[in-house]
């Protein structure tokens, strides 16, 4: 055993050395924490387009706005997504990942007067991840929606913007965290 995993720690008795498995766990946890979600230089630059965002060099998880129409009437609901395609064997994670990875979050902004309800999640599949943890999340595709509601008294014509911005962690052999910022520009029609 090397020297330094067996030295004594200054006030710590009987300090036991944790498995090389436990290891690993921690020093994944500490890198990601340290800063690779936040914005630390090996963080993936994401692109920031109108209504997409892929980088397959960096980020293999592409995400996009989708909407049933860009045409919408004053006082009506719409249903903005965004969408997730994620390659084979990766996976990107859900609301509540498990003890390792970070969940996937979409915040969506609109107008003032505007509404917006609670994200929708769509359930959730379990995986196994390094060190024997259950895993939480996503492979293949993935929408996450947000009902919005317009204001009544819109005059057609208007125009108005909604964003997302949408921050994940996709994991295959290593992992890369994702962020991007989608927007798509409605215009208001008469009823």
């Amino acid at each position: 055993m090397p020297t330094f995993l067996a030295a004594p720690i200054i006030g710590v008795k009987n300090l036991k050395v944790p498995s090389a498995r436990r290891c690993v766990v921690a020093l994944a946890l500490v890198l990601i924490s340290a800063g690779l979600w936040a914005g630390a230089p090996y963080r993936a630059q994401a692109q920031e387009q109108q209504g997409a965002a892929v980088d397959r060099q960096s980020q293999p998880v592409s995400v996009k706005l989708v909407v049933e129409s860009q045409t919408v009437q004053s006082g009506a609901v719409i249903t903005p997504a965004v969408h997730f395609t994620i390659p084979n064997n990766w996976h990107i994670y859900g609301p509540n990942p498990g003890k390792i990875g970070l969940p996937t979050k979409v915040t969506y902004t609109v107008p003032p007067g505007f509404s917006i309800g609670e994200v929708s999640w769509p359930p959730h599949k379990s995986f196994e991840q390094p060190g024997g943890f259950t895993g939480y999340g996503y492979d293949k595709e993935m929408t996450l929606s947000a009902p919005v509601q317009i204001p009544d008294k819109l005059p057609p014509g208007e125009k108005f913007e909604i964003q997302a911005e949408v921050r994940w962690l996709s994991c295959y052999d290593r992992c890369i965290p994702g962020h991007a910022k989608l927007s798509k520009e409605f215009t208001v029609v008469a009823q």
